[in-house]
C-alpha cells in the first residue's frame, strides 16, 4: 500500500514538474513524508527526480540558457555538503519545518512580483541556497524559480535551464546520500516502482504546459506552491 501511494504521488509530482518547470520535490516530499518519514522521502525524491531531470534536459536541450546553468550549477555544488550535514543530523520535525518555511518564503517572493537583476550575483546566491536545500530537503527548485522568474526568463527557457541544473545537482546529491548510507532497500524499491509513473505524469503535465502563456504560467506556479505549503505545514504541526 505504501509503494502504491508513493507511485501515485510521484506521477502527480512529475505532472506538476512538466506543467511548471519545477515542483517535483515540492509536491512529492511533503506527501511522501506522511507515508515514509522525512529522510526516506527526501532520498527517494532525489533518486527519482534525477531520472526525470535527465529526460527533460535531453528533450529540452535546445532551450537551455547555458551560462545561467553553469553559474548556478557550480554555486549549488558548494552548498550541497552543508545540506547533507543537516539531513543526517536534524530531527524529522526540524526537516519538516524547514520544508514548510522554504515553501512559504517562495510564495511570498513570487506573489509580490520580486524583480532581480540578471547576472552572477543573483545566480550564485540562488545556486548556493538551492544546493543546501537539495541535499537537506530535496526541494532545490524554489530559490532558482524565484531568481529566474524575477529576471524574466520565458517559461520554456526556464523549464529547460532548471532541468539541466537539476541533472548536475541531482547526480552529485544522489552520490552524496548514497555514500552517507541513506539509500536503503526501501528507498530503492520505492524509487524503482516510481520511475514508470513519472513518465506518465510528465506527458500529462506537458500537455498543460503547452497551453499556458506567461501570465497563466506564473499563476500556476504560485498556486502550486500555495497548495504544497499547506500540506507541508499540516505535516509539521501534526507530526
Amino acid at each position: 500500500m505504501t509503494v502504491a501511494l508513493a507511485v501515485g504521488v510521484l506521477a502527480t509530482a512529475a505532472a506538476v514538474q512538466a506543467a511548471t518547470g519545477f515542483g517535483f520535490a515540492l509536491t512529492a516530499v511533503p506527501l511522501l513524508t506522511l507515508a515514509l518519514g522525512p529522510q526516506p522521502a527526501v532520498v527517494t525524491v532525489l533518486v527519482v527526480g534525477l531520472v526525470l531531470s535527465v529526460g527533460v534536459a535531453v528533450r529540452e536541450r535546445g532551450h537551455v540558457r547555458r551560462r545561467d546553468a553553469v553559474t548556478v550549477g557550480l554555486a549549488g555544488l558548494v552548498g550541497m555538503p552543508i545540506g547533507l550535514l543537516a539531513l543526517i543530523t536534524a530531527t524529522e520535525r526540524a526537516l519538516t519545518v524547514v520544508i514548510s518555511l522554504v515553501l512559504l518564503g517562495s510564495i511570498v517572493l513570487l506573489g509580490r512580483g520580486l524583480r532581480l537583476p540578471r547576472g552572477p550575483r543573483t545566480e550564485i546566491g540562488a545556486g548556493l541556497l538551492s544546493g543546501m536545500l537539495l541535499t537537506s530537503t530535496s526541494m532545490n527548485g524554489p530559490p532558482l524559480v524565484v531568481a529566474f522568474q524575477a529576471q524574466g526568463l520565458p517559461p520554456r527557457e526556464m523549464r529547460a535551464t532548471l532541468a539541466t541544473i537539476f541533472v548536475v545537482h541531482g547526480a552529485v546529491a544522489v552520490a552524496l546520500v548514497a555514500a552517507a548510507g541513506q539509500v536503503t532497500e526501501g528507498v530503492a524499491v520505492t524509487a524503482a516502482a516510481g520511475i514508470p509513473a513519472i513518465v506518465v505524469g510528465w506527458f500529462a503535465g506537458d500537455r498543460v504546459f503547452r497551453r499556458l502563456d506567461a501570465t497563466a504560467f506564473r499563476r500556476v506556479v504560485i498556486a502550486m506552491l500555495t497548495v504544497t505549503a499547506l500540506v507541508a505545514l499540516s505535516t509539521a504541526f501534526l507530526g
